[in-house]
């Protein structure tokens, strides 16, 4: 079986919308998953977080595209054994808003291990929402430099592309925000893959690309109006490499 690596373009802002979509679909949509290579940001997570302290307004939209997030945002790679990225982020992370059937302010976060030393230059998803309890989405907008929406995004079996200049290296990079509201009781949203796709993707800033596909075990949701929400998390929690973990698995190896 060959190896396939794709280019994951960043658009010249000065080509033609339509040469753009076109190069976007190729590089996100050509490729079944199967086939894909294990690149740096493999065994990513796909998290929702709100806020609920954040109310949304249009004069706030500019702010709400940052790709940093406040925890996690060291670039070492592997994360030191002290670093307490991880309890900071478990204890953060809120996958559920309690606004009730008023509009919640929530992003698209990807998670990565610590000993991970990721390299996302794009990514690419769909959303899917409880089929008898309709979200209705106020506004939405990409966390990086460029975004290539696909028909109707963000309704049911449609999907988005998002792409950065410089390639995101943090363990916690945000990608997309939404603002929403569930007018008719508790409502979940998950993620799914762009059409055409078999997954969400991540894709690194090789060229070609390496394209890394996000299993439904790695993808969370967010709830609306009372429902719950899911934080994913890794079967096993991952192991700093120079922690003390780390050098027992390593000494058990040895003997």
């Amino acid at each position: 079986m060959s190896l396939t690596r794709l280019r994951f373009p960043v658009p010249d802002p000065q080509l033609p919308v339509s040469v753009v979509r076109n190069l976007l679909l190729a590089s996100v949509c050509a490729v079944p998953l199967s086939m894909a290579w294990a690149g740096p940001n493999e065994d990513g997570l796909l998290v929702f977080h709100t806020d609920d302290d954040i109310v949304y307004t249009n004069d706030d939209v500019e702010t709400y595209g940052s790709p940093s997030f406040p925890l996690c945002t060291s670039e070492e790679c592997p994360l030191p054994p002290e670093d307490p990225c991880w309890a900071d982020i478990l204890d953060a992370i809120q996958p559920r808003s309690s606004r009730g059937d008023f509009v919640a302010t929530f992003w698209l976060i990807a998670i990565f291990p610590p000993d991970a030393c990721p390299r996302v230059s794009g990514a690419s998803f769909g959303v899917w929402q409880t089929e008898d309890r309709e979200v209705t989405f106020v506004d939405q907008g990409p966390c990086g430099d460029f975004e290539l929406p696909y028909d109707d995004w963000p309704q049911n079996n449609s999907g988005t592309a998002v792409t950065f200049l410089v390639p995101r290296q943090a363990r916690a990079i945000r990608l997309y925000w939404f603002a929403a509201y569930s007018y008719y009781g508790p409502t979940e949203i998950g993620l799914t893959a762009f059409p055409g796709e078999q997954s969400p993707l991540f894709a690194d800033d090789s060229v070609p690309s390496v394209l890394d596909p996000v299993p439904r075990s790695h993808r969370g949701r967010f709830g609306l109006n009372g429902a719950t929400g899911y934080v994913p998390w890794w079967d096993v929690p991952p192991v700093v490499k120079e922690s003390w973990g780390g050098v027992k698995s390593r000494f058990r190896d040895e003997e």
